[in-house]
């Protein structure tokens, strides 16, 4: 607080707080070394190991527990501008909000996480490695090691004290989910000022109260008073909390240790006590005055918490899991029954009860001295788990038995911690146990990352999910929308051109496919504005994800980063630890292939070896023949080659630029062994007429549907027509993965020959579905299956293919449509679509006349920032190609079209005016 009254630089403050830190380092460890010293018996230095130990445990869990929390888009990116920003002075300025007319202040400081920033920012680390990694680790062992001491203060047996611990560990995972069974108390939030509050500043608050009402003394005096000070500077919540623990306390150990209820003489030590909390009262204060006029009740921080008791204690007790109560009430009558200590706890259960705990004046407390938001935390003032672990006391000192009875509750407690209804590590609980790290969702982690690592700094628009993350990442991207409940409370104190409404109808427009047209005009006023947003965020399966990018391009924005599945499949592959092929994805994407084209798939690394396995299982020989268009891709060609095959080039098709299947069986010869169609731009051959031909002469039909996902034949998917396919997800057609392919196959048996060779030669893929009890080698073949985040990044495209599909087809009609009147003035001839074929528009094409200079037109467009390539240059006139084949005919047609290609600009949201500067430049280029 004096650092920011004196608006200090973060790096004098750091310093002085790294230094603090290392002297309250170096006393800690010098007094642990020393009692351990100071211990006379093996079997005390035995016990101690074992404390020290059951903590370590506890650090470890607490920094490997991974569950995402939205609350530290409002704790942290004050720290993380300090990093980035040593210079900067300690005030209290919300600086990660964009687009208000003056920056609003907070009435809390995060102390806690200025003190992480400090020591992160010395130590040369990343913010969040101290938030999420190193913080967590110190509190998870000094909440064990505060638990150990405090079931201390009521217990002398070394063993009792260690196992009653672990039996208090045990139970914090258990019944640490959040508003589940237990609040949100959870070893999971363990980098969180009020958890390290609840769970080692509590204790030890407790621990040192006890230790000064039975013995006063100076020393313990000042401990109180620096433990208050630290904890109410960790969380707000402390500054409530503390005066009513102590003024329990106090009450309870007076009923415990004194007869005379009134007796001036024993209430001395219990003020001054009390005068140890003098300066968070003070500070209690300074912060009403903010609470009052900003987060009261009924404010909209506290919008949603409820206002009646029973639904305030519901947040702790839920009823559908009523473990917390049933152990609670179990405990305590254990205790009364069994402990000497029975009349404190009686008298700290009562006081509680009836001064804050019923819900004759809970409306009253609510009002006047928490709020909605803080009610139900007050239920944390109960010694709970502290009694569990007390009740087990008895149990474990009684006799021989006893001890077994104890060990089976350990174990109990142990088997609820990790597969119970209410355990911190559910899996639906979104927590997972991990090696340390940030505890951030994996695929929104990834996301956020390489927005921070590409983008420019500015301000972005963003789902909150992704906004969040950017925050706890970097201090170079102020959010237009953060949390809803902490946007609406900073903006309602300064002005802002964008209002809070505007914001959110935006978003709403943006991540929730709201279609009103009060959303619309609020993203469109948003994307205009003067000081709107640098950067949009917008989702790849958005409902209208092609009408927003036109919409940003409208706006002048050049570039909208696409969120989609991707990345989250690629996260979910990664964090399965499934990373080789042929995993839960590659099994998704063969599913999706066999029930779209009814043909079985397998995916490859690429489309090429597709091709190649497809000559595996053909068992081309040196010397065998196969017919194909000289216009396609060297692969066509090469996986022949390969096997010794000999490439004979034919002639295409004027109108689709296809192989011309009049021409193939003057090609065909006594060695010929397939016929390879290349279905060029997602247009098919025509395939009745080459199966009739394939089949008259005894030979195998291979399709190269590199270009032909999602486009069809007379109803039949390209790629499964024929007896084999080749698709490819180059990043260069519709639907990618990067790299990679699929190999399709009607015939059952060339099917699981083709699963052979995938597979290096063996039957693995046999051994793993449990068909055989050994796999070896069988045949040839070689390693052609993709990686597993390969087809983790397919998955996602294919579950979007139709949407892909649907809008680069209406990017190609509006182009055929825009280009009619060059076609009808002889300039150019747009793509012919036969009636039986259905395309995916995987290109648009245009053929210019004979006497234009294809070289200005692609000059003229290269120089306006537009990308038009031409195509293939004929296998047949290639070097490889003279060498390797022949050509059956002097191919004429594929000459002349080859030299008068030209593809015009389509990808997946393409806007309109993109489009329309195309045509525009294009057609002025030819004259």
């Amino acid at each position: 607080m004096l650092a920011q009254r004196l608006s200090l630089r973060f790096s004098v403050v750091a310093v002085l707080i790294g230094g603090l830190a290392v002297a309250t380092l170096s006393v800690t460890a010098l007094q642990v070394l020393g009692g351990y010293w100071r211990l006379r018996q093996p079997g005390q230095r035995l016990h101690l190991a074992g404390a020290i130990a059951l903590a370590l445990a506890g650090g470890w869990l607490a920094m490997s527990i991974n569950r995402p929390d939205i609350d530290d888009s409002i704790y942290v990116p004050k720290a993380v501008y300090y990093v980035a920003h040593p210079d900067a002075p300690i005030d209290t300025s919300v600086n990660w909000l964009a687009g208000l007319e003056r920056t609003p202040n907070s009435g809390v400081f995060p102390y806690y996480e200025l003190t992480q920033a400090a020591l992160a920012w010395l130590g040369g680390v990343p913010y969040l490695a101290v938030y999420h990694v190193l913080f967590p680790g110190i509190v998870g062992f000094l909440m064990c090691a505060a638990a150990i001491v405090l079931i201390g203060a009521f217990e002398t047996r070394p063993r009792t004290i260690l196992l009653c611990s672990v039996f208090y560990l045990l139970l914090l995972l258990a019944l640490g989910e959040t508003h589940r069974a237990y609040g949100n108390l959870s070893i999971a939030r363990a980098f969180h000022g009020k958890y390290m509050f609840l769970s080692v500043g509590v204790p030890a608050w407790i621990y040192f109260s006890l230790r000064y009402l039975r013995q006063p003394q100076p020393r313990s005096w000042l401990i109180l008073t620096a433990v208050g000070v630290g904890m109410a500077a960790a969380t707000p919540t402390a500054m409530v909390f503390l005066p009513f623990l102590a003024l329990t306390l106090a009450l309870a150990v007076h009923v415990q240790e004194s007869r005379a209820f009134a007796s001036p003489a024993a209430w001395w030590p219990a003020l001054r006590y009390g005068a140890s909390l003098a300066p968070v009262v003070l500070m209690a204060i300074a912060f009403r005055f903010y609470a009052v006029d900003n987060i009261a009740a009924g404010s909209q921080i506290n919008a949603g918490f409820p206002k009646s008791f029973a639904d305030q204690l519901r947040l702790i007790v839920n009823p559908a899991y009523p473990l917390t109560p049933a152990l609670f009430v179990a405990s305590l009558a254990l205790v009364l029954a069994l402990s000497p200590y029975r009349r404190f706890f009686a008298t700290w259960v009562a006081t509680l009860c009836i001064l804050l705990l019923n819900p004759w004046v809970s409306h009253l407390v609510m009002l006047h001295l928490t709020t909605e938001n803080i009610y139900w935390r007050m239920f944390y003032l109960l010694p709970f788990p502290l009694l569990a672990a007390l009740a087990l006391a008895p149990l474990a000192n009684a006799g021989r038995r006893g001890p077994l009875w104890a060990g089976l509750c350990v174990v109990a407690a142990g088997l609820a911690a990790t597969i119970g209804p209410t355990s911190v590590l559910r899996h639906d609980n979104g927590a997972t146990l991990a090696l340390p790290g940030y505890k951030i969702g994996t695929a929104d982690r990834i996301c956020a990352q390489q927005l921070v690592q590409r983008a420019a700094p500015g301000s972005m628009l963003a789902p909150v999910e992704i906004a969040s993350n950017v925050l706890l990442l970097s201090s170079r991207f102020p959010q237009y929308v953060v949390r809803e409940d902490y946007l609406g409370l900073m903006m309602s104190t300064v002005p802002a051109r964008i209002s809070f409404q505007q914001r959110q109808d935006a978003a709403a427009y943006l991540y929730r496919n709201a279609a009103t047209p009060e959303a619309e005009n609020a993203f469109r006023a948003t994307i205009a504005a003067a000081n709107g947003p640098a950067h949009v965020l917008v989702r790849a399966d958005a409902d209208r994800h092609a009408v927003i990018a036109a919409q940003l391009d409208a706006a002048g924005y050049r570039r909208a980063f696409a969120v989609g599945k991707e990345l989250y499949y690629i996260a979910e592959s990664h964090f399965n630890g499934r990373l080789a092929g042929d995993g839960p994805f590659t099994r998704r994407c063969h599913d999706w292939l066999h029930k779209r084209t009814g043909a079985r798939a397998l995916l490859t690394h690429s489309c090429t070896a597709a091709l190649e396995m497809a000559a595996l299982l053909l068992d081309i020989q040196p010397g065998d023949e196969i017919i194909m268009p000289s216009y396609t891709f060297v692969s066509t060609a090469n996986a022949f080659v390969l096997r010794g095959g000999i490439p004979v080039f034919v002639d295409i098709r004027e109108d689709t630029l296809n192989l011309d299947e009049r021409l193939i069986e003057a090609a065909i010869t006594a060695r010929t062994r397939a016929i390879v169609p290349v279905h060029y731009a997602g247009v098919a051959c025509e395939m009745d007429s080459i199966l009739d031909i394939a089949a008259r002469h005894g030979l195998s039909v291979i399709e190269d549907a590199a270009q032909g996902v999602m486009a069809s034949y007379k109803g039949r998917a390209l790629g499964a027509i024929g007896d084999i396919g080749a698709y490819s997800f180059h990043e260069t057609k519709n639907v990618i993965s990067g790299e990679g392919g699929a190999l399709l196959m009607r015939d059952a048996a060339l099917a699981q020959r083709a699963e052979v060779i995938r597979e290096k030669g063996t039957d693995r893929s046999r051994y793993f579905r449990g068909e055989v009890d050994k796999y070896t080698w069988q045949d040839v073949g070689s390693s052609f299956l993709p990686g597993e985040l390969t087809a983790a990044f397919l998955w996602a495209q294919l579950e979007e293919a139709e949407r892909i599909t649907q809008d680069r087809v209406r990017s190609w009609d509006r182009y055929h449509a825009a280009l009619q009147s060059l076609e009808d003035s002889g300039a150019i001839r747009r793509p012919i679509i036969p009636d039986e074929c259905q395309h995916n528009a995987h290109m648009y094409y245009v053929l210019l006349h004979p006497q234009a200079d294809r070289q200005h037109v692609l000059e003229t467009l290269r120089a306006q920032g537009i990308g038009s390539v031409f195509h293939y240059v004929p296998l047949h006139d290639s070097p490889a190609g003279k060498r390797y084949g022949r050509a059956a005919g002097q191919l004429e047609i594929t000459q002349r079209q080859s030299r008068r290609l030209l593809r015009l600009p389509l990808w997946t949201g393409l806007s309109e005016a993109q489009q329309d500067r195309v045509v525009d430049v294009f057609t002025r280029a030819l004259g």
